[in-house]
């Protein structure tokens, strides 16, 4: 009979909405009973953690209102404050969990809290940080680039292991800290909230004469959309009477000049707290149900991303059956598998992207393979019961390891 692992997840619920990528994770974790019965999830429950968060929180967001937080967001000490939170080491030896779960922030006191650490967080080449802040000179990338890695390096120091998610990320992460290297993993993202459409109804949909494409992406300008918008213009007529493209997002990142001219655009909505914690289906960043119902409906998927680390998305339209654009690069390769489970292009090149949108219309059985195959992919790799335990052995090992050396010292 297997030992019973308890785990203690690292999350504020009172300002985490803000990030709710962060919140959605830790939720997911703590479902990770499903496939390992003896692992207990319990959420970090401190007043004072919530207060010091808070406040952290509270100072950042207004030194940014007031323009002070752009004389050193680049530096160490700035990423350092995002990064992190403080939990009381009196708490962490009371709850005495066998693990601490860490998606994005690490308690600053974490070598006081007597408890191995896996820290997540997503790693990628200084071309995405450059892509991801395109007001930023060379020399301000420079250092920011510079300071996330040192940042990664002290958290590295205080786990017991680090999960970046993709495998290109993970040899990225050991090549450029290599007294780390062991440590580093590559378990995709646990999303629980994500199943698979039926197979004949993806087999069906992919048989359509007129074909609906979706863009979904609060951060419109950063996911692509302008290139997309001018993509869309470069087809020939024939083609865009065959289309629908309907485009999801709050333009968090500034309007995107003549969408409104090549698409259908949607108002996608933040989660609420009482819909995360109820039996509510409306889950995600954005309001997901409406997305899911959305992405089941659509014949392709496109997000033409020059600034993801990953893109949590393209999971959840492999399993709405969607046939995918996506750039080809870094993480994005990994979740398309190489081209063989979507549409891999240069995101950069309208005339390209343009291309591989009419290549999936015109071909109905070169779309539904691309479709297909990214069905299967999702079915194999991301559906949360392959993840799901992915998570929960290394956990468990974790545990086990970190136990077996305190009783070895008599701890």
């Amino acid at each position: 009979m297997s030992r019973s692992v308890k785990i203690l997840s690292n999350i504020y619920p009172w300002y985490l909405p803000r990030r709710n990528r962060e919140l959605r994770t830790n939720v997911d974790i703590c479902a990770i009973e499903r496939y390992d019965i003896d692992i207990k999830v319990e959420v970090v429950r401190s007043l004072r953690s919530a207060l010091i968060g808070n406040t952290s929180w509270a100072v950042q967001y207004g030194l940014g209102y007031l323009g002070v937080a752009k004389c050193y967001e680049e530096s160490y000490i700035a990423r350092v404050a995002i990064g992190t939170n403080w939990i009381p080491a009196g708490y962490v030896k009371r709850v005495k969990p066998d693990l601490l779960f860490c998606h994005e922030y690490i308690p600053l006191n974490a070598e006081r809290l007597q408890c191995p650490i896996f820290y997540e967080t997503a790693v990628g080449e200084r071309q995405v940080l450059k892509n991801y802040r395109p007001g930023w000179d060379e020399d301000k990338i420079d250092r920011r680039y510079s300071a996330d890695w040192r940042f990664l390096d002290w958290c590295a120091q205080r786990s017991a292991c680090v999960n970046v998610r993709e495998p290109e990320g993970a040899r990225l992460a050991a090549t450029r800290l290599p007294d780390h290297r062991d440590k580093f993993v590559a378990i995709p993202p646990l999303l629980t909230y994500v199943e698979p459409l039926d197979y004949a109804a993806v087999v069906e949909k992919q048989q359509a004469e007129k074909v609906d494409l979706v863009f979904v992406g609060n951060q419109a300008r950063r996911k692509g959309l302008p290139i997309l918008v001018r993509a869309m213009k470069e087809l020939p007529t024939k083609i865009r009477e065959r289309v629908r493209l309907v485009v999801v997002s709050q333009f968090l990142d500034g309007p995107v000049v003549e969408v409104a001219d090549v698409a259908e655009v949607c108002q996608g909505g933040r989660i609420e707290m009482s819909e995360l914690f109820s039996k509510s289906e409306k889950q995600g960043p954005l309001t997901f149900k409406e997305i899911e119902v959305l992405l089941r409906k659509s014949q392709i998927f496109i997000l033409p991303t020059s600034a993801d680390t990953f893109g949590y998305v393209f999971i959840e339209a492999m399993a709405a059956g969607c046939a995918i654009v996506g750039p080809n690069k870094g993480p994005q390769r990994y979740i398309l598998d190489d081209g063989n489970a979507g549409v891999m292009c240069d995101v950069t090149n309208v005339r390209e992207l343009a291309g591989a949108i009419e290549h999936l219309v015109i071909d109905r059985q070169f779309r539904a393979r691309i479709a297909e195959n990214g069905y299967r992919r999702f079915l194999s790799t991301f559906h949360h019961s392959v993840v799901g335990k992915q998570y929960a052995t290394e956990f468990r090992n974790i545990a086990e390891k970190w136990n077996g050396r305190m009783m070895a010292s008599g701890r």
